[in-house]
């Protein structure tokens, strides 16, 4: 089985307590085998070279998003009715969140990027550079998991009080994570995330953004994920007790 390692997004430290090059030494703990590929915007270029000196980068220009993928998404164009109610939270939003959130499609994008880039392979694992990694997670199962029956797996730590915690998602039907992947990290096959139809999305100001957008370029229409809560956060919703207990 050959596993690759795809981590991307923006260099920035969202935690001073932390380090984003010790993120990537557990990281590399957690997946000794794989082979390793990162990927910035250009306007992070510099700094990826100064945090990373001794990794090879792919470097893509940011692309403009001319759509704002919550606001403007068109009723008819949601993949459920969890997401249309998610428009309507949207437009409630200050114009600081507005402005944040209308970035929310660039994970998918640059993960497409970067995966017309490298080497085919049996399994993906898609993190980011801020991904801060609980010292006692252990991803070898989901790994094999995916790899023999073809089930992504996406793992978040959505209450920051239980990071030391581990439990899956109810996927019932009809809940929200049947139409919604965890996304701090993500173990999917090679074969499974199609990089042209996530360009074709975007094109047609149709990809979703965020966990929304994660399960409709790997999962939709059907419902071919599991959502696991603990083992992984970006840095900046990670407690200072947790990030000392696992730095």
């Amino acid at each position: 089985m050959k596993v690759a390692v795809c981590i991307s997004g923006v260099i920035k430290l969202g935690n001073s307590l932390g380090s984003l090059q010790k993120y990537n030494q557990r990281i590399k703990e957690k997946f000794p085998n794989a082979d390793f590929y990162y990927a910035t915007w250009n306007n992070y270029k510099d700094e990826f070279t100064k945090t990373f000196p001794e990794e090879k980068g792919y470097f893509f220009n940011e692309p403009v998003i001319p759509y704002h993928p919550y606001i403007d998404m068109k009723k008819e164009d949601a993949i459920s009715h969890h997401f249309i109610k998610r428009i309507e939270w949207a437009k409630n939003l200050s114009n600081d969140k507005k402005v944040w959130t209308s970035h929310h499609t660039k994970q998918m994008l640059i993960h497409a990027y970067l995966l017309k880039q490298i080497p085919e392979c049996d399994i993906i694992v898609r993190a980011r550079f801020d991904s801060f990694i609980n010292k006692n997670a252990n991803f070898a199962p989901y790994v094999e998991d995916t790899y023999s029956t073809g089930t992504i797996h996406g793992f978040a730590v959505t209450k920051p009080n239980m990071f030391n915690e581990f439990y899956d998602s109810p996927m019932k039907s009809g809940s929200k994570h049947e139409n919604f992947m965890l996304d701090q990290l993500i173990i999917h096959r090679y074969d499974t995330f199609d990089p042209d139809n996530v360009l074709e999305l975007h094109e047609q100001n149709k990809l979703h953004p965020a966990e929304w957008g994660w399960y409709q370029t790997l999962s939709y229409p059907g419902v071919n994920h599991k959502n696991h809560h603990g083992y992984i956060n970006h840095d900046k919703n990670v407690l200072e007790k947790f990030m000392r207990e696992h730095l």
